[in-house]
């Protein structure tokens, strides 16, 4: 027996009428009669019990309607929530991220997002910038929390990026450094200064790099490191000079520590990154996720690289 002859048997037991469920139904009341003597011929028993003007549910029909509701009732059940996954309030959302949650104020955001949509769990991959970027790629992570674009990006690649705060880049040094004391630092006088360096797969190390080359030099890393904490321990010993985000430094207190502003000013970008629609089904949890962060940022737009 199928779904259709099963809905056909509820319907007329609803109405005790069978001109009154083919209504309901959109068919012709004998196409109706043809569908229930097909359920009770496949049953072998008789469902309903006929009268001059009524059809009431025979024993077996009363056994038989108990059952299919609880079976239609599952379905719906059933239905809804697979609606649910279709449209994105139910699942599991995996975010890359590089380390700046916590400074970068998007905790707040994230825990709105979760309030939301409740049924959502969320998984964070923390690593460098330019190590998430394969994993976006591959489908490993569903969107990207970054400092930079990624300049090894497969042309067959579509991303859509979202501005979601910025934040300036200042000098880290030692309170026995020789410029302990000064509140601005020219780029081009840290020169000759050891620094301590970040991991080539981060966009600080790009930032600074490419900052200082701009300033006409080359940084010379006296030390280099994964670790945030690890490069300010070494500031402090006044092992080397550093250049690290300001949200970052005046989150973690750190005794023998100077903090200067730069000039020229450096700044870093956060965003928010996707993969483009058009190269596959875009996650129905993706899209709310990106679209509850637009309304956060409604000031700011998405850029589309190719």
């Amino acid at each position: 027996m199928d779904f259709y002859q099963m809905k056909c048997v509820l319907t007329v037991a609803k109405h005790h009428s069978v001109s009154k469920a083919a209504e309901e139904l959109c068919v012709t009341p004998p196409s109706l009669s043809q569908q229930i003597k097909k359920a009770e011929d496949e049953l072998g028993v008789k469902l309903f019990v006929r009268s001059t003007h009524d059809i009431w549910p025979s024993e077996a029909g009363n056994e038989f309607i108990k059952r299919a509701q609880k079976i239609f009732a599952e379905l719906s059940k059933m239905n809804d929530i697979m609606n649910n996954y279709a449209s994105g309030t139910i699942g599991h959302l995996v975010i890359g991220c590089v380390p700046v949650m916590k400074e970068s104020g998007l905790l707040h955001f994230i825990k709105l997002f979760t309030e939301r949509y409740p049924h959502i769990s969320l998984e964070f991959y923390e690593a460098e910038c330019f190590d998430l970027y394969p994993l976006l790629y591959s489908g490993k992570i569903d969107v990207l929390i970054s400092t930079a674009a990624d300049p090894e990006k497969p042309k067959k690649i579509k991303l859509k990026s979202y501005p979601l705060a910025e934040d300036e880049l200042v000098l880290v040094t030692s309170k026995k450094h020789r410029f302990a004391n000064r509140g601005i630092i020219k780029l081009k006088e840290t020169a000759k200064e050891p620094f301590i360096s970040f991991s080539p797969s981060s966009s600080l190390f790009r930032v600074t790099v490419d900052a200082c080359r701009r300033s006409g030099f080359m940084p010379v890393s006296s030390c280099r490191t994964h670790n945030f904490d690890t490069a300010l321990g070494l500031v402090a010993a006044n092992g080397g000079v550093a250049i690290v985000p300001l949200k970052k430094v005046t989150h973690t207190k750190w005794k023998n520590i100077s903090i200067h502003r730069l000039s020229p000013k450096i700044s870093r970008t956060l965003y928010l990154v996707f993969l483009r629609s058009g190269i596959a089904k875009i996650n129905p949890i993706v899209e709310n996720f990106e679209q509850f962060m637009a309304q956060c940022h409604l000031n700011l737009h998405f850029d589309e690289y190719n």
